[in-house]
């Protein structure tokens, strides 16, 4: 039994790495959700398919590119599916594709077709993630105070990297300075007058 359990958790990190590297997760009015990878290996996309339960389809040319090889696109499209597969691959995901799968977690129907068997699986302590708060707004629970923290310490992060981003390079001397002095910027407040376009 705890041989077939770990070789279940390589092919869930095999899947992962593939996904990042080669997936897709899309979601629009024309075509609903979907959770995708194309490949022209036919061998490696079976195998993906068979291990988050997908539907293969292929091969086919890609429009107007008849030198390329044939494709193969193991699909997800439905909400059940679509959120199993979040579930699975969302503690093995990058920063992106997290961000990705947050959004698509905001927008799933309040009651898909099909069992969904997505639990709660709170963190023991918070994490950069809103999925927990998600899953608790998805299965109509009160988030609990760490996946709230958990959500709150998702979204200060990214606006201050977006702060980060939008920074002057006067501002970036500042904090380097007051790093060097063992000061946070954080606790200090210094407004840098910024020069009025020529």
């Amino acid at each position: 039994m705890e041989e077939v359990s770990a070789t279940r958790d390589i092919d869930i990190a095999w899947a992962a790495g593939l996904f990042e590297g080669e997936g897709c997760l899309n979601i629009s009015g024309k075509y609903g959700v979907r959770f995708t990878l194309k490949m022209s290996d036919k061998d490696i996309v079976e195998r993906w398919t068979r291990i988050m339960g997908a539907h293969l389809y292929g091969p086919y040319q890609p429009a107007g590119k008849s030198t390329y090889l044939p494709m193969w696109e193991s699909r997800i499209a439905d909400w059940k599916g679509v959120l199993e597969a979040i579930s699975l691959l969302y503690p093995l995901a990058g920063i992106r594709r997290r961000e990705k799968m947050d959004f698509v977690l905001s927008k799933a129907p309040e009651h898909p077709k099909g069992t969904v068997t997505l639990t709660l699986a709170c963190p023991p302590e918070p994490v950069d993630s809103y999925l927990g708060y998600s899953r608790h707004r998805y299965l109509g629970i009160p988030p609990c105070d760490i996946c709230k923290a958990s959500a709150n310490l998702y979204v200060n992060n990214r606006k201050r990297a977006r702060r980060e981003a939008n920074k002057t390079d006067a501002e970036r001397r500042i904090d380097e300075a007051l790093a060097a002095a063992g000061i946070h910027p954080d606790e200090v407040s210094v407004r840098v007058k910024r020069s009025a376009p020529s």
